[in-house]
Protein backbone atom coordinates (compact mmCIF):
# COMPACT_ATOMS: atom_id res chain seq x y z
CA UNK A 1 0.00 0.00 0.00
CA UNK A 2 1.34 3.36 -1.02
CA UNK A 3 0.92 6.97 0.21
CA UNK A 4 -0.26 8.81 -2.25
CA UNK A 5 3.39 11.22 -3.09
CA UNK A 6 3.35 14.83 -2.13
CA UNK A 7 1.87 17.40 -4.34
CA UNK A 8 4.45 19.85 -6.36
CA UNK A 9 5.87 22.68 -4.58
CA UNK A 10 4.52 25.85 -4.81
CA UNK A 11 1.39 25.97 -3.26
CA UNK A 12 1.67 27.24 0.71
CA UNK A 13 3.61 24.44 2.90
CA UNK A 14 0.65 24.19 5.07
CA UNK A 15 -2.10 23.61 2.11
CA UNK A 16 -0.18 20.50 1.01
CA UNK A 17 0.51 18.52 4.08
CA UNK A 18 -3.10 19.70 5.73
CA UNK A 19 -4.37 16.00 4.12
CA UNK A 20 -2.40 14.11 6.55
CA UNK A 21 -3.36 15.91 9.29
CA UNK A 22 -6.21 14.49 11.67
CA UNK A 23 -7.60 16.27 15.23
CA UNK A 24 -5.73 15.19 18.15
CA UNK A 25 -8.75 14.85 20.28
CA UNK A 26 -10.79 12.74 18.01
CA UNK A 27 -8.58 11.99 14.62
CA UNK A 28 -11.23 13.75 12.73
CA UNK A 29 -10.17 15.87 9.29
CA UNK A 30 -8.94 19.41 9.61
CA UNK A 31 -10.23 22.48 7.49
CA UNK A 32 -8.65 25.64 7.66
CA UNK A 33 -10.92 29.05 8.55
CA UNK A 34 -8.65 31.20 8.39
CA UNK A 35 -4.38 31.36 7.53
CA UNK A 36 -4.31 31.34 11.55
CA UNK A 37 -6.45 28.40 12.65
CA UNK A 38 -7.44 25.05 11.58
CA UNK A 39 -10.89 23.24 12.80
CA UNK A 40 -11.71 19.61 13.61
CA UNK A 41 -14.40 18.20 10.90
CA UNK A 42 -15.46 16.04 13.66
CA UNK A 43 -15.68 17.31 17.16
CA UNK A 44 -15.71 20.94 15.79
CA UNK A 45 -11.89 21.64 18.25
CA UNK A 46 -10.18 24.48 16.81
CA UNK A 47 -6.05 24.84 16.55
CA UNK A 48 -3.88 27.96 16.04
CA UNK A 49 -1.85 28.20 13.10
CA UNK A 50 1.58 30.60 14.17
CA UNK A 51 3.30 31.57 10.55
CA UNK A 52 1.84 28.67 8.56
CA UNK A 53 2.82 26.36 10.79
CA UNK A 54 -0.28 24.54 13.11
CA UNK A 55 -0.17 23.62 16.74
CA UNK A 56 -1.91 20.57 16.83
CA UNK A 57 -1.41 19.60 20.64
CA UNK A 58 -3.35 17.91 23.08
CA UNK A 59 -6.03 20.09 24.89
CA UNK A 60 -4.41 19.56 28.21
CA UNK A 61 -0.99 20.46 27.04
CA UNK A 62 0.51 24.06 27.03
CA UNK A 63 2.25 25.71 23.94
CA UNK A 64 5.72 25.23 24.85
CA UNK A 65 7.34 27.69 22.85
CA UNK A 66 9.76 28.44 19.83
CA UNK A 67 13.29 27.01 18.88
CA UNK A 68 16.24 28.90 17.92
CA UNK A 69 19.03 27.24 15.64
CA UNK A 70 22.82 28.35 15.18
CA UNK A 71 24.37 27.74 11.67
CA UNK A 72 27.87 26.97 13.10
CA UNK A 73 26.00 24.37 15.84
CA UNK A 74 25.54 20.97 14.03
CA UNK A 75 23.58 20.01 17.26
CA UNK A 76 20.93 22.61 16.44
CA UNK A 77 21.35 21.62 12.80
CA UNK A 78 20.12 17.77 14.13
CA UNK A 79 21.64 16.00 10.69
CA UNK A 80 20.55 12.97 9.20
CA UNK A 81 22.58 10.14 9.64
CA UNK A 82 23.52 7.81 6.85
CA UNK A 83 20.61 5.17 7.17
CA UNK A 84 17.99 7.94 7.49
CA UNK A 85 19.36 9.58 4.71
CA UNK A 86 19.19 6.01 2.83
CA UNK A 87 15.52 5.40 3.69
CA UNK A 88 14.52 9.03 2.79
CA UNK A 89 15.56 8.89 -0.31
CA UNK A 90 14.25 5.46 -0.83
CA UNK A 91 10.71 6.74 0.24
CA UNK A 92 11.27 10.11 -2.09
CA UNK A 93 7.57 9.43 -3.75
CA UNK A 94 5.96 9.43 -0.48
CA UNK A 95 5.61 10.96 2.65
CA UNK A 96 8.04 10.17 5.39
CA UNK A 97 7.34 11.54 9.05
CA UNK A 98 10.47 13.14 10.65
CA UNK A 99 9.52 12.35 14.79
CA UNK A 100 11.47 15.33 16.73
CA UNK A 101 13.12 16.81 13.90
CA UNK A 102 15.19 19.71 15.79
CA UNK A 103 15.90 22.53 14.50
CA UNK A 104 17.46 21.55 10.92
CA UNK A 105 17.94 24.68 8.66
CA UNK A 106 16.81 22.75 5.73
CA UNK A 107 13.77 20.76 4.41
CA UNK A 108 12.83 18.20 1.90
CA UNK A 109 9.47 18.46 -0.19
CA UNK A 110 8.44 14.97 0.99
CA UNK A 111 9.82 14.60 4.93
CA UNK A 112 7.20 16.24 7.56
CA UNK A 113 9.53 17.97 10.16
CA UNK A 114 7.23 17.44 13.85
CA UNK A 115 8.53 18.88 17.01
CA UNK A 116 6.81 19.67 20.30
CA UNK A 117 9.28 23.33 19.88
CA UNK A 118 8.61 25.88 16.69
CA UNK A 119 11.82 26.08 14.86
CA UNK A 120 12.12 27.61 11.41
CA UNK A 121 11.78 24.62 9.29
CA UNK A 122 9.07 22.72 11.61
CA UNK A 123 5.82 21.66 9.75
CA UNK A 124 3.74 20.70 12.62
CA UNK A 125 3.82 21.20 16.32
CA UNK A 126 2.78 17.83 18.25
CA UNK A 127 3.91 15.69 20.63
CA UNK A 128 5.03 12.44 20.01
CA UNK A 129 2.42 9.96 21.92
CA UNK A 130 -0.63 11.88 20.27
CA UNK A 131 0.39 12.36 16.41
CA UNK A 132 -1.95 14.50 14.63
CA UNK A 133 -2.01 12.81 11.08
CA UNK A 134 -4.52 10.52 9.60
CA UNK A 135 -3.85 6.45 10.11
CA UNK A 136 -1.31 5.06 7.29
CA UNK A 137 -0.30 8.38 6.19
CA UNK A 138 3.15 7.87 6.13
CA UNK A 139 5.22 5.50 4.56
CA UNK A 140 8.45 5.61 6.35
CA UNK A 141 9.42 7.63 10.31
CA UNK A 142 12.33 7.97 11.22
CA UNK A 143 13.39 9.61 14.82
CA UNK A 144 16.84 10.38 15.81
CA UNK A 145 17.38 11.28 19.53
CA UNK A 146 14.24 12.06 20.55
CA UNK A 147 12.73 8.90 22.36
CA UNK A 148 15.26 9.30 25.32
CA UNK A 149 12.90 12.98 25.72
CA UNK A 150 9.75 11.01 25.92
CA UNK A 151 7.51 10.75 28.43
CA UNK A 152 5.05 7.92 27.72
CA UNK A 153 7.82 6.13 24.77
CA UNK A 154 5.67 3.28 24.52
CA UNK A 155 2.73 4.96 23.55
CA UNK A 156 4.52 7.13 21.12
CA UNK A 157 5.78 3.76 19.40
CA UNK A 158 2.08 2.56 18.94
CA UNK A 159 1.17 6.05 17.32
CA UNK A 160 4.39 5.74 15.01
CA UNK A 161 2.90 2.29 14.12
CA UNK A 162 -0.77 3.85 13.68
CA UNK A 163 0.74 6.61 11.54
CA UNK A 164 3.17 3.94 9.48
CA UNK A 165 1.77 2.28 6.73
CA UNK A 166 1.33 -1.55 6.68
CA UNK A 167 5.25 -2.40 5.18
CA UNK A 168 6.11 1.06 6.07
CA UNK A 169 9.43 1.43 7.77
CA UNK A 170 10.57 2.97 11.10
CA UNK A 171 14.22 3.89 12.40
CA UNK A 172 14.51 4.94 15.57
CA UNK A 173 17.70 6.15 17.05
CA UNK A 174 18.05 6.82 21.47
CA UNK A 175 20.39 7.29 24.09
CA UNK A 176 21.83 4.55 25.94
CA UNK A 177 24.91 5.63 27.79
CA UNK A 178 24.69 9.88 27.46
CA UNK A 179 24.49 11.92 30.44
CA UNK A 180 21.84 13.43 31.16
CA UNK A 181 20.78 16.46 28.42
CA UNK A 182 18.33 18.30 26.67
CA UNK A 183 15.06 20.02 27.45
CA UNK A 184 12.45 20.39 28.95
CA UNK A 185 13.26 16.59 30.42
CA UNK A 186 15.31 13.90 29.75
CA UNK A 187 13.46 10.65 30.57
CA UNK A 188 15.21 7.74 30.07
CA UNK A 189 18.29 5.82 28.57
CA UNK A 190 17.21 2.86 26.87
CA UNK A 191 18.81 -0.53 26.21
CA UNK A 192 18.60 -2.35 23.36
CA UNK A 193 16.45 -4.70 24.54
CA UNK A 194 14.26 -1.90 25.95
CA UNK A 195 13.99 -0.66 22.63
CA UNK A 196 12.77 -3.49 20.80
CA UNK A 197 10.31 -4.19 23.91
CA UNK A 198 8.63 -0.81 23.06
CA UNK A 199 8.59 -1.22 19.29
CA UNK A 200 7.97 -5.31 20.22
CA UNK A 201 4.66 -4.78 17.99
CA UNK A 202 7.03 -4.21 14.83
CA UNK A 203 8.71 -7.06 12.89
CA UNK A 204 12.21 -6.03 13.83
CA UNK A 205 14.67 -6.45 11.00
CA UNK A 206 17.71 -5.21 12.57
CA UNK A 207 18.61 -3.97 16.04
CA UNK A 208 22.13 -2.86 17.25
CA UNK A 209 25.17 -0.57 17.65
CA UNK A 210 25.22 2.32 14.57
CA UNK A 211 28.76 3.68 14.15
CA UNK A 212 27.74 7.16 15.26
CA UNK A 213 26.52 5.41 18.41
CA UNK A 214 30.32 3.61 19.24
CA UNK A 215 31.09 3.93 23.02
CA UNK A 216 33.82 5.88 22.34
CA UNK A 217 31.07 9.30 21.84
CA UNK A 218 29.97 8.16 25.12
CA UNK A 219 33.23 8.62 26.28
CA UNK A 220 34.20 11.31 25.04
CA UNK A 221 30.72 12.74 26.06
CA UNK A 222 31.21 11.89 30.11
CA UNK A 223 34.68 13.19 29.82
CA UNK A 224 34.15 16.27 28.21
CA UNK A 225 31.17 17.38 30.74
CA UNK A 226 33.12 15.61 33.60
CA UNK A 227 35.67 18.47 32.85
CA UNK A 228 33.54 21.18 31.64
CA UNK A 229 31.59 20.85 35.19
CA UNK A 230 34.45 20.89 37.84
CA UNK A 231 36.83 23.98 38.81
CA UNK A 232 39.58 24.49 36.26
CA UNK A 233 41.99 23.82 38.81
CA UNK A 234 40.53 20.34 39.27
CA UNK A 235 39.98 19.54 35.23
CA UNK A 236 44.11 20.31 34.97
CA UNK A 237 44.88 17.56 37.54
CA UNK A 238 42.92 14.97 35.44
CA UNK A 239 43.81 15.80 32.17
CA UNK A 240 47.21 15.61 33.43
CA UNK A 241 46.60 11.77 34.89
CA UNK A 242 47.20 8.84 32.71
CA UNK A 243 44.26 6.57 32.46
CA UNK A 244 46.02 3.72 34.56
CA UNK A 245 46.28 6.20 37.70
CA UNK A 246 43.18 7.06 37.48
CA UNK A 247 41.44 3.41 37.58
CA UNK A 248 44.07 2.80 40.64
CA UNK A 249 42.66 5.58 41.98
CA UNK A 250 39.04 4.27 41.79
CA UNK A 251 39.94 0.93 42.64
CA UNK A 252 41.73 1.91 46.12
CA UNK A 253 38.77 3.81 46.83
CA UNK A 254 36.42 1.44 46.24
CA UNK A 255 39.03 -1.32 48.27
CA UNK A 256 38.68 1.61 51.03
CA UNK A 257 42.41 2.21 51.16
CA UNK A 258 43.62 5.52 51.22
CA UNK A 259 46.97 6.51 49.29
CA UNK A 260 48.35 10.13 49.43
CA UNK A 261 49.59 9.99 45.88
CA UNK A 262 46.09 9.44 44.56
CA UNK A 263 44.54 12.82 46.73
CA UNK A 264 44.54 14.92 43.99
CA UNK A 265 43.07 12.63 41.59
CA UNK A 266 39.95 11.88 43.62
CA UNK A 267 39.64 15.24 44.88
CA UNK A 268 39.42 16.33 41.58
CA UNK A 269 36.88 13.72 40.84
CA UNK A 270 34.73 15.23 43.89
CA UNK A 271 35.04 18.48 42.59
CA UNK A 272 31.74 17.82 40.62
CA UNK A 273 28.99 20.34 41.83
CA UNK A 274 25.91 18.54 44.00
CA UNK A 275 23.96 20.19 41.48
CA UNK A 276 25.80 18.68 38.29
CA UNK A 277 25.99 14.66 40.25
CA UNK A 278 22.67 13.77 38.19
CA UNK A 279 23.96 14.88 34.95
CA UNK A 280 26.48 11.95 34.69
CA UNK A 281 25.33 9.87 37.90
CA UNK A 282 25.66 5.79 37.94
CA UNK A 283 22.02 5.60 38.81
CA UNK A 284 19.28 7.44 40.56
CA UNK A 285 17.28 6.33 43.49
CA UNK A 286 13.86 7.29 45.07
CA UNK A 287 12.17 6.66 48.29
CA UNK A 288 8.27 6.82 48.66
CA UNK A 289 5.70 6.46 51.20
CA UNK A 290 2.45 4.72 49.65
CA UNK A 291 -0.54 6.85 50.36
CA UNK A 292 -4.28 5.71 51.60
CA UNK A 293 -5.69 3.60 48.36
CA UNK A 294 -9.38 4.14 47.30
CA UNK A 295 -11.99 1.54 47.95
CA UNK A 296 -14.13 0.42 45.05
CA UNK A 297 -17.26 -0.92 45.66
CA UNK A 298 -18.17 -1.82 42.37
CA UNK A 299 -16.30 -3.98 39.16
CA UNK A 300 -13.78 -1.90 37.78
CA UNK A 301 -13.40 -1.59 33.78
CA UNK A 302 -9.84 -2.10 32.26
CA UNK A 303 -8.99 0.99 31.13
CA UNK A 304 -7.18 1.76 27.70
CA UNK A 305 -3.23 2.42 27.38
CA UNK A 306 -3.96 5.67 25.35
CA UNK A 307 -6.79 6.60 28.39
CA UNK A 308 -3.96 6.15 30.70
CA UNK A 309 -1.91 8.57 29.18
CA UNK A 310 -4.56 10.90 28.51
CA UNK A 311 -5.26 11.22 32.41
CA UNK A 312 -1.57 11.10 33.56
CA UNK A 313 -0.94 14.13 31.19
CA UNK A 314 -4.14 16.33 32.49
CA UNK A 315 -2.76 15.13 35.91
CA UNK A 316 0.48 16.50 34.36
CA UNK A 317 -1.11 19.68 33.45
CA UNK A 318 -2.78 20.39 36.32
CA UNK A 319 0.18 20.18 38.74
CA UNK A 320 2.05 22.75 35.94
CA UNK A 321 -0.84 25.07 36.29
CA UNK A 322 -0.41 25.10 39.75
CA UNK A 323 3.09 25.53 39.36
CA UNK A 324 2.02 28.68 37.59
CA UNK A 325 -0.66 29.91 39.30
CA UNK A 326 1.85 29.72 42.78
CA UNK A 327 4.41 31.99 40.17
CA UNK A 328 2.02 34.51 39.50
CA UNK A 329 0.78 34.78 42.60
CA UNK A 330 4.31 34.93 44.70
CA UNK A 331 4.68 37.53 41.76
CA UNK A 332 1.77 39.47 42.78
CA UNK A 333 2.91 39.36 46.72
CA UNK A 334 6.09 41.11 45.36
CA UNK A 335 4.12 43.23 43.34
CA UNK A 336 2.33 44.48 46.24
CA UNK A 337 5.77 44.97 48.67
CA UNK A 338 6.60 46.81 45.69
CA UNK A 339 3.90 49.00 45.74
CA UNK A 340 3.88 49.50 49.33
CA UNK A 341 7.49 50.83 49.37
CA UNK A 342 6.67 53.02 46.74
CA UNK A 343 4.10 54.77 48.81
CA UNK A 344 6.31 54.69 51.49
CA UNK A 345 8.73 55.98 50.18
CA UNK A 346 6.48 58.90 48.20
CA UNK A 347 4.54 59.63 51.23
CA UNK A 348 7.60 59.80 53.86
CA UNK A 349 9.92 62.17 51.41
CA UNK A 350 7.24 63.85 48.79
CA UNK A 351 4.20 64.37 51.37
CA UNK A 352 1.44 65.37 48.63
CA UNK A 353 -1.94 67.46 49.99
CA UNK A 354 -3.89 65.00 47.66
CA UNK A 355 -3.02 62.01 48.62
CA UNK A 356 -4.03 63.17 52.71
CA UNK A 357 -7.47 64.43 52.06
CA UNK A 358 -9.12 62.09 54.45
CA UNK A 359 -6.26 62.64 57.14
CA UNK A 360 -7.36 64.22 60.46
CA UNK A 361 -6.52 67.73 61.28
CA UNK A 362 -3.05 66.64 63.00
CA UNK A 363 -2.06 64.49 60.35
CA UNK A 364 -2.91 66.79 57.81
CA UNK A 365 -0.58 69.51 59.33
CA UNK A 366 2.06 67.46 60.08
CA UNK A 367 2.42 66.26 56.19
CA UNK A 368 2.12 69.89 54.86
CA UNK A 369 4.90 71.18 57.03
CA UNK A 370 6.95 68.06 55.69
CA UNK A 371 5.97 68.87 52.23
CA UNK A 372 7.51 72.83 52.43
CA UNK A 373 10.34 71.23 53.96
CA UNK A 374 10.93 68.76 51.47
CA UNK A 375 10.28 71.37 49.15
CA UNK A 376 12.61 74.20 50.44
CA UNK A 377 15.46 72.55 52.32
CA UNK A 378 18.79 71.10 50.67
CA UNK A 379 18.86 67.25 49.29
CA UNK A 380 21.06 66.82 52.32
CA UNK A 381 19.71 68.71 54.69
CA UNK A 382 16.21 67.03 54.35
CA UNK A 383 17.36 63.36 54.68
CA UNK A 384 19.67 64.68 58.23
CA UNK A 385 15.83 65.92 59.50
CA UNK A 386 14.24 62.82 58.25
CA UNK A 387 16.98 61.11 60.67
CA UNK A 388 17.02 62.74 63.62
CA UNK A 389 13.31 62.60 63.83
CA UNK A 390 13.55 59.16 63.25
CA UNK A 391 10.21 57.74 62.07
CA UNK A 392 9.29 56.01 58.84
CA UNK A 393 10.23 52.22 57.93
CA UNK A 394 13.31 53.94 55.08
CA UNK A 395 16.40 54.17 56.98
CA UNK A 396 19.52 55.08 55.00
CA UNK A 397 21.50 51.69 54.02
CA UNK A 398 25.26 51.25 54.45
CA UNK A 399 27.09 50.28 51.63
CA UNK A 400 28.99 46.53 50.89
CA UNK A 401 32.17 45.77 52.89
CA UNK A 402 33.65 44.38 49.68
CA UNK A 403 33.25 44.81 45.98
CA UNK A 404 29.73 44.02 45.04
CA UNK A 405 29.16 40.48 42.61
CA UNK A 406 27.33 42.51 40.28
CA UNK A 407 26.83 45.80 39.10
CA UNK A 408 23.31 46.77 38.06
CA UNK A 409 23.26 49.79 35.45
CA UNK A 410 20.01 51.38 34.79
CA UNK A 411 18.92 54.53 32.40
CA UNK A 412 15.99 55.60 34.27
CA UNK A 413 13.50 57.87 31.63
CA UNK A 414 10.80 57.77 34.18
CA UNK A 415 10.37 58.27 38.37
CA UNK A 416 7.95 55.49 37.95
CA UNK A 417 10.38 52.83 36.57
CA UNK A 418 13.76 54.05 38.70
CA UNK A 419 11.87 53.52 42.09
CA UNK A 420 10.77 50.28 41.73
CA UNK A 421 13.97 48.79 39.79
CA UNK A 422 15.39 50.44 43.43
CA UNK A 423 13.25 48.78 45.66
CA UNK A 424 13.16 45.19 43.73
CA UNK A 425 16.97 45.35 44.23
CA UNK A 426 16.71 45.92 48.27
CA UNK A 427 14.17 43.05 48.49
CA UNK A 428 17.10 40.81 46.72
CA UNK A 429 17.61 37.62 49.06
CA UNK A 430 21.67 38.13 47.99
CA UNK A 431 22.81 41.61 49.14
CA UNK A 432 26.14 41.91 46.89
CA UNK A 433 24.92 44.37 44.57
CA UNK A 434 25.60 48.00 43.54
CA UNK A 435 23.40 49.78 41.13
CA UNK A 436 24.68 52.36 38.94
CA UNK A 437 21.89 55.15 37.63
CA UNK A 438 22.80 57.18 34.94
CA UNK A 439 21.88 60.87 35.13
CA UNK A 440 21.15 62.86 31.86
CA UNK A 441 20.57 66.53 31.66
CA UNK A 442 17.56 65.56 29.60
CA UNK A 443 15.55 63.81 32.36
CA UNK A 444 12.65 64.88 34.21
CA UNK A 445 13.10 66.58 37.17
CA UNK A 446 11.35 64.10 39.45
CA UNK A 447 13.83 60.90 37.66
CA UNK A 448 16.59 63.59 39.33
CA UNK A 449 15.09 63.99 42.53
CA UNK A 450 14.82 60.46 42.69
CA UNK A 451 18.24 59.66 41.64
CA UNK A 452 19.19 61.79 44.75
CA UNK A 453 17.00 60.13 47.09
CA UNK A 454 18.36 56.54 46.54
CA UNK A 455 21.94 57.63 46.62
CA UNK A 456 21.54 58.86 50.00
CA UNK A 457 18.74 56.30 51.10
CA UNK A 458 21.55 53.19 50.19
CA UNK A 459 25.54 53.54 49.56
CA UNK A 460 25.04 50.47 47.45
CA UNK A 461 23.48 53.52 44.58
CA UNK A 462 26.13 55.37 42.92
CA UNK A 463 25.38 58.24 40.64
CA UNK A 464 27.06 58.43 37.18
CA UNK A 465 26.13 61.65 35.51
CA UNK A 466 26.24 61.61 31.60
CA UNK A 467 28.49 62.78 29.21
CA UNK A 468 29.10 62.65 25.70
CA UNK A 469 26.75 60.66 23.05
CA UNK A 470 24.14 58.74 24.29
CA UNK A 471 24.53 55.14 22.84
CA UNK A 472 27.94 55.48 24.84
CA UNK A 473 26.87 55.72 27.88
CA UNK A 474 26.52 51.73 28.40
CA UNK A 475 30.18 51.15 27.35
CA UNK A 476 31.03 54.35 29.86
CA UNK A 477 29.17 52.88 32.50
CA UNK A 478 30.49 49.66 32.19
CA UNK A 479 33.83 50.66 32.81
CA UNK A 480 32.61 52.25 36.11
CA UNK A 481 31.28 49.12 37.72
CA UNK A 482 32.79 47.71 40.52
CA UNK A 483 31.20 44.28 40.57
CA UNK A 484 32.00 40.89 38.86
CA UNK A 485 29.04 40.79 36.04
CA UNK A 486 27.07 43.95 34.76
CA UNK A 487 23.35 43.66 34.37
CA UNK A 488 22.18 45.92 32.04
CA UNK A 489 18.54 46.57 33.59
CA UNK A 490 16.15 47.94 30.65
CA UNK A 491 13.64 50.49 31.55
CA UNK A 492 10.40 48.93 33.25
CA UNK A 493 12.40 46.41 34.46
CA UNK A 494 12.26 44.74 37.93
CA UNK A 495 14.15 41.48 39.43
CA UNK A 496 12.66 39.01 40.63
CA UNK A 497 13.35 38.90 44.65
CA UNK A 498 15.95 35.64 44.19
CA UNK A 499 17.54 36.95 40.72
CA UNK A 500 20.86 37.69 42.28
CA UNK A 501 20.94 34.95 44.35
CA UNK A 502 20.44 32.60 41.52
CA UNK A 503 22.56 33.89 39.67
CA UNK A 504 25.65 34.34 42.14
CA UNK A 505 24.95 30.16 42.45
CA UNK A 506 25.36 29.47 39.28
CA UNK A 507 28.40 31.89 38.14
CA UNK A 508 30.02 30.80 41.54
CA UNK A 509 29.76 27.45 40.73
CA UNK A 510 31.34 28.20 36.46
CA UNK A 511 34.14 30.34 37.42
CA UNK A 512 35.21 30.21 33.60
CA UNK A 513 31.57 31.23 32.19
CA UNK A 514 31.82 34.57 30.88
CA UNK A 515 27.97 35.59 30.73
CA UNK A 516 24.29 34.19 31.87
CA UNK A 517 21.72 34.39 29.33
CA UNK A 518 18.52 34.33 30.75
CA UNK A 519 15.32 32.27 29.39
CA UNK A 520 13.12 35.02 27.87
CA UNK A 521 9.85 35.21 26.38
CA UNK A 522 9.91 35.83 22.89
CA UNK A 523 6.82 37.60 20.61
CA UNK A 524 6.52 37.47 17.19
CA UNK A 525 3.75 40.15 16.36
CA UNK A 526 1.51 41.35 18.52
CA UNK A 527 -0.77 38.70 16.75
CA UNK A 528 1.26 35.95 18.65
CA UNK A 529 1.19 35.58 22.49
CA UNK A 530 4.73 35.18 23.94
CA UNK A 531 6.19 31.65 23.65
CA UNK A 532 9.34 30.54 26.15
CA UNK A 533 12.04 29.85 24.41
CA UNK A 534 13.68 27.35 26.77
CA UNK A 535 17.47 27.58 27.20
CA UNK A 536 17.85 29.02 23.73
CA UNK A 537 21.74 29.40 23.22
CA UNK A 538 20.76 32.44 20.34
CA UNK A 539 19.45 35.60 21.06
CA UNK A 540 18.65 37.55 17.65
CA UNK A 541 19.40 41.60 16.84
CA UNK A 542 16.03 43.33 16.99
CA UNK A 543 13.21 41.32 18.62
CA UNK A 544 11.25 41.43 21.41
CA UNK A 545 12.69 40.27 24.64
CA UNK A 546 11.91 39.36 27.75
CA UNK A 547 15.14 38.36 29.42
CA UNK A 548 18.60 39.43 29.88
CA UNK A 549 22.71 38.86 29.79
CA UNK A 550 24.49 39.33 33.09
CA UNK A 551 28.06 39.36 31.50
CA UNK A 552 31.42 38.87 33.21
CA UNK A 553 33.02 43.25 33.21
CA UNK A 554 36.42 41.71 32.16
CA UNK A 555 34.73 40.31 28.62
CA UNK A 556 33.69 43.87 27.76
CA UNK A 557 30.15 42.87 25.97
CA UNK A 558 28.18 44.77 23.95
CA UNK A 559 24.43 44.76 23.96
CA UNK A 560 24.49 45.66 20.49
CA UNK A 561 28.04 44.84 19.54
CA UNK A 562 29.36 41.47 18.57
CA UNK A 563 31.05 40.33 21.06
CA UNK A 564 31.02 36.21 21.40
CA UNK A 565 30.94 34.96 24.83
CA UNK A 566 30.30 31.47 26.54
CA UNK A 567 27.72 31.40 28.60
CA UNK A 568 25.54 29.68 31.29
CA UNK A 569 21.81 29.01 30.03
CA UNK A 570 19.24 29.66 33.14
CA UNK A 571 15.64 28.00 32.64
CA UNK A 572 14.08 31.10 34.50
CA UNK A 573 12.65 34.59 33.89
CA UNK A 574 14.13 36.51 36.51
CA UNK A 575 12.62 39.59 35.77
CA UNK A 576 9.27 41.03 34.08
CA UNK A 577 9.68 43.79 31.78
CA UNK A 578 7.50 44.12 28.18
CA UNK A 579 9.86 46.08 25.47
CA UNK A 580 11.86 45.80 23.03
CA UNK A 581 15.94 45.17 23.75
CA UNK A 582 18.62 44.27 21.27
CA UNK A 583 20.90 41.46 22.30
CA UNK A 584 24.20 40.21 20.21
CA UNK A 585 24.16 36.49 19.25
CA UNK A 586 26.24 34.36 21.73
CA UNK A 587 28.37 31.74 20.73
CA UNK A 588 27.99 28.33 21.42
CA UNK A 589 28.82 28.18 24.59
CA UNK A 590 28.57 26.10 28.06
CA UNK A 591 25.10 25.43 28.74
CA UNK A 592 23.62 23.72 32.16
Amino acid sequence: MKSNPPPLAGAPRLARILSLLACPACKGGLGQTSPTQLHCLGCGASYPVRLGVPILLPASMQEPGVGSVDADDPVSMHPYSPASLEIIEAHHDGWVLDLGAGGKLHRQEHVIQVDIFRYPMTDVVATADCLPFRDNAFNAVISQAVFEHLQYPEQAAAEVRRVLEPGGVAKIDTAFLQPEHGYPHHFYNATETGLQHWFRDFDIEWSGVEPYQHPQWSLSWFLGVYLDRIPSLHAETLRATNLDNLLKALEHRAAGRAESAFTPILAALDALPEHELRTLAAGVSIRGRNPLKPVFTDARQPVLASQVVQDARKLTAARQEIDILREQLARQEELLILAADRRNYLAQYYPDFNSLQRLGLRAWAQFRVAAVLRFVLPTRAWFALRRSVGSGALQAQPGPARPPFVTVIVDPQTPASLIDAFFSLTHQTYTGWELLIIERAEQLPAVRRAIRDFALLDQRVRVLRARGERQELWEWASAEARGDFILRLPEGATLVFRAIAAMVTLLRQRPDAMALLADFEHALSEQHPPLRCHMSARATEQIDLNGFVVCRKTSNFSVNGQKNLSFIGFPEVLYRHIGQWNLSKPSKGKKL
